[in-house]
């Protein structure tokens, strides 16, 4: 089937048997490292980095994930939405978060909804169980991409009408989604890509 889709470029890959059965591992869980899921792997990893920059204060946080894919629900999450999905999304960040706050407990953390966020369907990621300090809150910003047909090659270019008309109305959508997300996760967002 990514053959077909060629038309996509690099991201048909994301389609293919091992990507979908390795996304549906990592969303569902599923123990495959010394009996520990790939999100417990990653969140040691990633305290190991807090605890080599908690103490800098230009570092505005850790993005815990870019651009995670829902596996083999995908063509449901952007047509209707996968809130299931975007739950066990939500556990594995709190996964991850886990042995950072050990180390950094009060270093911000940065989650990414499965892109691309919001092409059709709003997104639900609910806000990670991850707790704050004392009785703050813990920092979680949700961080997203937004990009259009062949608008993102590094230089501005003109376009034609179709394709300038569907970029608005998906950039529309992408900027509502984002806002969307602030709103449940009750944090900050940031367009990084």
């Amino acid at each position: 089937a990514p053959e077909l889709l060629s038309f996509i470029g690099w991201a048909a890959a994301y389609l293919s048997d091992r990507s979908l059965r390795q996304w549906n591992s990592f969303i569902s869980g599923e123990p495959i490292v010394d009996g520990r899921s790939v999100a417990s792997a990653l969140g040691d990893a990633a305290a190991a980095l807090a605890a080599r920059v908690v103490d800098h204060d230009h570092v505005i946080g850790i993005d815990l994930l870019n651009e995670p894919f829902p596996g083999d629900p995908i063509l449901d999450c952007i047509a209707t939405g996968c809130p299931d999905r975007d739950r066990q999304l939500s556990e594995r960040y709190a996964e991850m978060a886990a042995p950072i706050r050990a180390v950094a407990p009060d270093l911000p953390l940065w989650i990414e909804p499965f892109a691309p966020t919001g092409y059709v369907a709003q997104p639900s990621l609910p806000r990670p169980a991850v707790d704050g300090v004392g009785e703050a809150p813990a920092q979680i910003g949700v961080a997203w991409h937004l990009y259009c047909k062949d608008t993102d090659g590094g230089r501005p270019e003109p376009v034609d009408d179709a394709t300038r008309v569907f970029c608005e109305t998906r950039l529309r959508n992408g900027f509502d989604a984002g806002e969307t997300l602030s709103r449940q996760v009750g944090g900050p967002t940031v367009l990084n890509e």
